[in-house]
């Protein structure tokens, strides 16, 4: 099981190393490789952070796009890797956390809907904003 979290571990750094964020280990909650794993239940802060997230990681997807055009798919694709590890179901967390990307979307279209040097800044906020709620979604897993 430690080589399992470890592994983990190290999956969810590489997915969020590319933005700052401090890695929080995403695990599924039913079963990962057959092995049922043994953790905490996930309280209303969990997941008012893994939704705020959603938002913040679709703002994020704004901003890149407005820089890099549409072809540029990275935030929305690890969007689907964290729903994939966090909520594979269809269901109420998927949904929130759907419709929070797609809110954050907007939003950070609204803020930053063409490229220009203050979008480098945005981005920044975004990193942010991202690597607290990443330490706090840490922190549920492995507590100090």
């Amino acid at each position: 099981m430690d080589k399992q979290i470890k592994q983990c571990v190290a999956s969810a750094v590489l997915l969020l190393g590319g933005f700052g964020f401090l890695a929080p280990p995403l695990f599924s909650h039913a079963q990962s490789n057959g092995v049922e794993q043994d953790l905490p239940s996930r309280d209303q802060a969990y997941f008012r952070n893994l939704t705020r997230l959603s938002a913040v990681i679709g703002s994020a997807h704004a901003v890149r796009v407005a820089c890099n055009g549409v072809d540029d798919q990275y935030w929305r694709s690890y969007m689907q890797q964290i729903l994939g590890l966090e909520a594979s179901e269809r269901g109420n967390l998927r949904s929130s956390m759907v419709d929070a990307f797609n809110r954050g979307y907007q939003q950070g279209e609204r803020r930053s809907s063409r490229c220009t040097a203050e979008s480098a800044r945005i981005e920044a906020e975004y990193a942010r904003e991202g690597k607290r709620l990443s330490d706090a979604l840490a922190a549920f897993y492995f507590p100090s």
